[in-house]
């Protein structure tokens, strides 16, 4: 009887990176959760995936409401057994804004679909990441995460966040053999892209430039990003556990 197949959790799984990064884990053969919002499109994303690997599974979830995820983290326990990596791709970009403009509710959820459900998520699947042979977990950053951004103070924030979770959690869990790493994919065609061009100029001081990225071609595939991250999502060594990479060092 052979191993059983391995199992990864990718959030934000519906469209760009997220898809991109469930379809090739599928097709090397992993079983893989995906894990987005409720839509048409998501449901679209998971037929099509579903049609070419029976191993691949779909969870409705809104990062956004601690019910949800506290419902969505009891389902996957129930279902699974192990858990041997989790990719939280999941993000939003919104409120794009001067600080003093922004509406406090948008703020706040900036923050907890960005890194508070993140951490809600993770002590929540904890019995199945602790006891697994080994878990992977890697978390997607942002430059935003290392430098300000005029009018993305929440996703800032957020990100910067991130990447000292990521850190902590490398260094609390190393002796179950949990490992953590992030990584900033760099500008990748994806929905946030689209959500950043259709941002208020009057607002977003470099709306312009994020707009020239696109015409011009200089956004990056998100199945060529993928592709390049594959090795370290499912591969990555406790030695490298806490670090950050960068894709364009790929």
């Amino acid at each position: 009887m052979g191993a059983e197949m391995k199992r990864f959790l990718v959030t934000g799984s519906s469209r760009g990176l997220g898809l991109s990064i469930a379809a090739l884990l599928a097709e090397y053969d992993y079983h893989v959760i995906m894990l987005a919002r409720p839509s048409p499109h998501f449901d679209e994303a998971f037929q099509h995936l579903n049609n070419q690997f029976k191993h691949v599974s779909k969870l409705d979830c809104d990062l956004s409401d601690r019910i949800e995820i506290s419902r969505v983290v009891k389902q996957i326990i129930d279902n699974n057994n192990r858990l041997d990596g989790i990719v939280f791709n999941a993000g939003i970009i919104h409120p794009i804004s001067p600080m003093h403009e922004t509406n406090d509710t948008q703020w706040e959820e900036n923050i907890h679909v960005n890194l508070l459900s993140i951490q809600q998520m993770t002590k929540g699947l904890m019995p199945l990441l602790m006891s697994t042979e080994r878990t992977r977990i890697t978390t997607i950053s942002s430059g935003a995460a290392i430098r300000p951004i005029h009018s993305w103070s929440a996703y800032c924030v957020a990100k910067a966040g991130l990447e000292m979770w990521t850190k902590c959690l490398a260094e609390e869990y190393q002796t179950h053999n949990i490992s953590a790493i992030s990584v900033a994919p760099g500008i990748v065609d994806t929905g946030m892209q689209e959500d950043i061009r259709n941002s208020n100029p009057n607002k977003f001081p470099s709306h312009a430039q994020f707009v020239d990225f696109f015409q011009t071609g200089a956004l990056s595939s998100s199945d060529d990003v993928a592709t390049k991250l594959m090795h370290l999502v499912t591969e990555h060594t406790m030695n490298q556990s806490g670090s950050r990479y960068d894709v364009r060092d790929l």
